[in-house]
Formats: structure tokens, C-alpha cells, sequence
């Protein structure tokens, strides 16, 4: 009796979770997504920061037309030059705000982007100019040297280091 009042309930949750798996041309016609709707869910942005964290790999392809300048940091969770220049990143964005679109990109997350851009190291730094040029810098050592690096004792002097860097790269852009 009591096996009778554990499966029976248990059937009767399987045989309903089928009949509303089970969907007509009609029903999957009207709840799909709008395109336009999917590229604004594909994304995460963390307004306070004015970084797009790109969460899958639909929205990115070199070769796009953007309106603004773009700045896309190729990186990963793992990597501990991408961490090291992750802070100057930010504060790039958040003096850049309305003015330049940053992306952050996992590579891990979305490999298939980081492929069609041509990332084989990271971190990676994309921009992407409105007329459609491209300039790539690859690596810490695109805006501070080793040297340099390594005299600093602790994040904020890096980013003291490679954030001016980084911001004559977007200034002279924007002229």
C-alpha cells in the first residue's frame, strides 16, 4: 500500500510533465523569440561599470558595423594577466561611458567569438572603429612593460600604469 502511494503520484506527475512537454507548429511558432529580443537577452550589462558582459556567442562577429567606437576585452576567469589589467578595463568604461560600447568577453563562455576574432592569447583588446577598421593588442605588455609590471607592488599602481595607456588609445580614436 504504501509503494502504491509513492508511485501513483509520481506516474501522475510524469504523465502531466509529458502533456505539457508536447507542443504544436503553432504553439512553437508563437512562443518563440524575436531575434531582437534574443540579442538584448544574450547579454548581461552592468550599467554602473558601462560593460556589456557578453554571455553567449551571437553577438559579436568581426566585420560588423557598430555606432560607436568598441572595445572588446577578450579574457577568462582564469587568467591572471586578464585579472591584473581587468581593473584598468573598468575604469576605462566607466570614463568612456556613452561615448565607447565595452564588451567583456569569457573565451571559456564564448569560444566560437573569441575564434572569430583570431584570439589565440589573452587577454585580447579588440577595437572596433564605426568605419569598421579594427586594431588589436594582445597581452599586458600592449600598454605597460614587464618592467614596469613588475616594479608595481599592487593592482592600483598597475592600473596607474596602463590605465593613461589605454585611455590615449580611446582619445585618439575618438578625434
Amino acid at each position: 500500500m504504501k509503494l502504491f502511494q509513492i508511485i501513483a503520484p509520481l506516474a501522475i506527475a510524469a504523465t502531466l510533465a509529458g502533456c505539457a512537454a508536447k507542443t504544436t507548429p503553432e504553439a512553437d511558432a508563437a512562443n518563440a523569440v524575436d531575434p531582437k529580443e534574443q540579442a538584448t537577452s544574450i547579454e548581461a550589462v552592468d550599467t554602473a561599470k558601462g560593460i556589456i558582459d557578453l554571455a553567449n556567442d551571437s553577438a559579436l562577429r568581426p566585420g560588423m558595423k557598430v555606432d560607436q567606437l568598441t572595445f572588446i576585452d577578450f579574457n577568462a576567469t582564469w587568467c591572471g594577466p586578464c585579472k591584473l589589467i581587468a581593473p584598468s578595463f573598468h575604469a576605462l568604461a566607466n570614463d568612456f561611458i556613452g561615448r565607447v560600447t565595452f564588451y567583456s568577453v569569457d573565451i571559456d563562455r564564448c569560444p566560437e567569438t573569441a575564434k572569430a576574432f583570431g584570439v589565440e592569447a589573452i587577454p585580447t583588446f579588440v577595437l572596433i572603429r564605426p568605419d569598421g577598421r579594427t586594431e588589436r593588442f594582445v597581452g599586458t605588455d600592449s600598454f605597460a612593460t614587464d618592467t614596469e609590471l613588475n616594479r608595481a607592488s599592487n593592482i592600483e599602481e598597475v592600473t596607474s600604469i596602463i590605465l593613461p595607456r589605454m585611455r590615449e588609445v580611446l582619445d585618439k580614436n575618438l578625434k
